[in-house]
């Protein structure tokens, strides 16, 4: 069997930066001989993104953050994902997060499963720093059908260490197969068609699921591990909150 590919993209900013030497130390020194890494960076200090990575052998790019932090998150995925596919050498795709940690060997435990897009679950900080599973699951009723985030004791009585299909989780350590992005365009954070959202607070990782869904393309998280993640309070950005 011939050994996959892999290139890690990770948006990031200097607003990570408190997590950033170590999180870099822990991407850098995975169980996989055979994946690259690119940062895509969006601080407002254009020299930010040489300093602490390009200097230090990093391949990384900088994106100018234009529009609120839900616009500049998706220009910079995007970005990496026109490098990705500029180089078919790839044979995947690996989205994590800069202050996610993934297990040492989840490049190869990922691309095992062989699946188009598994995601390795964590937590996330949901209403008045209670964590939550960032998990999604389709409730419907008779009226009408809502998406519900599993927080508190609903994420921990439906898991159970397996394998599953979901509706949507986040993309904060998440392996895709090259063949998807023949049928997802880009990342996106606008409405199409009869998609009512008002809230321009929604990230790209939502849309992303609807679009996986469209296409009949099937999403998993597997529970074997739970990473590590290392957040920092959405309330500090400004522009976050008044867009």
């Amino acid at each position: 069997m011939r050994n996959h590919k892999v290139l890690i993209i990770a948006p990031t900013s200097d607003k990570k930066h408190y997590c950033k030497d170590k999180w870099l130390k822990h991407i850098l020194s995975l169980d996989y001989l055979f994946y690259d890494v690119l940062i895509v960076d969006n601080s407002e200090d254009p020299e930010y993104h040489k300093r602490e990575f390009i200097d230090k052998g990093v391949r990384c790019i900088h994106v100018r953050p234009e529009g609120n932090v839900v616009d500049y998150i998706t220009a910079s995925q995007n970005v990496a994902l026109q490098y990705f596919r500029d180089h078919p050498i790839y044979d995947y795709m690996f989205i994590v997060e800069s202050d996610v940690f993934p297990p040492k060997n989840a490049i190869q435990y990922l691309i095992s499963l062989q699946k188009p897009v598994v995601t390795l679950p964590y937590f996330i900080n949901y209403r008045d720093n209670h964590p939550a599973l960032c998990w999604q699951i389709m409730e419907s009723t008779y009226v009408k059908r809502n998406s519900m985030l599993l927080d508190g004791l609903l994420g921990f009585n439906r898991f159970d260490g397996g394998l599953k299909e979901v509706f949507a989780c986040g993309i904060g350590c998440t392996m895709i197969q090259r063949e998807v992005w023949d049928y997802i365009k880009c990342f996106r954070s606008e409405t199409q068609e009869r998609e009512h959202i008002e809230d321009r607070s929604v990230f790209s990782d939502t849309f992303f699921y609807r679009d996986l869904q469209k296409e009949g393309i099937p999403a998993y998280m597997d529970q074997s591990f739970i990473c590590k993640h290392e957040w920092s309070d959405w309330n500090e950005h400004k522009d976050f909150i008044l867009n």
